[in-house]
């Protein structure tokens, strides 16, 4: 966990570096482009092995061989899907057909490269190498941060620029996975390897529509906002995304990371765990509300330096914050699902979530609100989602419910703040 966390600092660090970057040489526009296409292959790159890369972690020794030629065959198929969908998401924003082709075909290799990040992830955790992961990451950020800023604006437009710059880094981050996925393919090699019964498959194919959705709740305001408000303010919200959710990537991947193959083994009695469950809700939601005021204070007065067509990101940060710090304090926990075999029980609750969401999402965009009173809506409705998915997580596991009810009650004060900052603001 340590050792995750110090590459995960690191690699933050370099994740922030791309932040000026992306505001000095590029617009809004044409970022917002870019994430029309980077979120279709991301969301379908999370989830092309099917989910079947769990089975690695959690099921026989014998079966892993078999379960990862199914991952890369699953990989294979959704990066097809992915070009189809890239097309027509892509109507959302204005884009000549030259680019709008070129970024279609980019991210069927993304989201085939990110497919396969995940399936080395968590072959990673099974062999408790879990600090390849943390390398990976540190390799990507590092790489990505060069990239855009050495490479030249005029040869490609904008989304097609950072696209590839993504491409590249993406792919130096699987060096990490090379030498265990040799090793992997090459021992025992005349050893018998179970076959995995239809059955055991069905069981991680549940989660990804759980996936879907989860990336969806959010990812899908982009296209709304890119339809409704125009590609800058989908670019605006967009970096607003990578600048806030940033913790949710550091803690939030490392405890999941970390935990999943202990949530895994003690899938009957969560005694051992239940303890630093609690410990983190607590201290993260003290933490959470004591940062709140000095990142306001930050968006305030750094948003008097931003670029003019960026202007909207600071104030979309302070609105978004309540629902990164509560997503940071809860989406490890999400394993535990699979590790109790209830995937089927996470996929109800978020089949709620999203249609509750979106009827409030399309209400509102028929009221004509503004941008940032949309995500306001947003970060609302997540907050109150996510607190009540805490209080049946905790008692799925027999944990005690105190730290759940500070948890909801500190985001109730964060959401509050917000609401009179936008209510100034307006």
């Amino acid at each position: 966990m340590a050792s995750l966390l110090r590459y995960g600092i690191v690699s933050q660090a370099f994740y922030f570096l791309t932040i000026p970057i992306v505001l000095i040489k590029f617009t809004s526009d044409g970022y917002g482009v870019f994430t029309g296409a980077f979120a279709v292959s991301s969301i379908i790159g999370s989830v092309a092995a099917m989910r079947l890369e769990r089975a690695i972690v959690i099921e026989d020794e014998l079966r892993v061989r078999t379960i990862l030629i199914y991952c890369f065959v699953a990989i294979g198929i959704c990066s097809g899907i992915c070009l189809l969908v890239t097309q027509f998401a892509l109507r959302a924003f204005t884009v000549g057909m030259f680019e709008k082709n070129l970024l279609s075909i980019i991210s069927v290799v993304y989201c085939c490269m990110f497919g396969i990040v995940q399936v080395m992830i968590h072959l990673a955790i099974r062999r408790k190498q879990v600090v390849l992961s943390g390398v990976s990451d540190l390799l990507f950020t590092s790489t990505l941060a060069l990239l855009l800023f050495i490479v030249p604006l005029q040869w490609m437009p904008e989304a097609i620029t950072i696209f590839a710059a993504f491409i590249l880094a993406r792919f130096v981050s699987l060096v990490p996975f090379f030498s265990m996925a040799k090793n992997e393919f090459t021992k025992q090699k005349t050893s018998n390897h179970a076959h995995v019964p239809l059955k055991v498959l069905k069981e991680y194919l549940v989660p990804v529509f759980t996936a879907i959705l989860s990336n969806i709740q959010f990812r899908g305001l982009f296209y709304l906002t890119g339809y409704h408000y125009g590609g800058s303010t989908t670019g605006n919200l967009a970096l607003t995304q990578r600048i806030v959710y940033a913790p949710v990537n550091l803690i939030g991947a490392s405890l999941r990371k970390s935990f999943f193959l202990e949530f895994t083994e003690n899938a009957d009695d969560f005694s051992t765990v239940s303890s630093y469950m609690e410990k983190v809700l607590i201290l993260g939601s003290a933490v959470s509300i004591c940062l709140y005021p000095v990142f306001i204070a930050i968006c305030h007065f750094g948003g008097q330096f931003m670029p003019t067509d960026w202007q909207l990101t600071p104030l979309f940060a302070v609105v978004i914050y309540p629902t990164a710090s509560i997503l940071c304090l809860l989406s490890w926990l999400d394993r535990i699902y699979d590790a109790k075999r209830k995937q089927a029980k996470a996929l109800l609750l978020e089949i709620i979530y999203t249609i509750v969401l979106y009827i409030a999402v399309f209400a509102a965009l028929s009221l004509s609100v503004s941008a940032i009173l949309l995500i306001l809506i947003f970060s609302c409705i997540t907050v109150v989602y996510n607190v009540i998915w805490a209080l049946l997580t905790f008692n799925l596991v027999d944990c005690r419910l105190r730290a759940v009810y500070g948890l909801g009650a500190v985001h109730a004060i964060l959401l509050a703040v917000a609401t009179v900052y936008v209510s100034s603001i307006q």
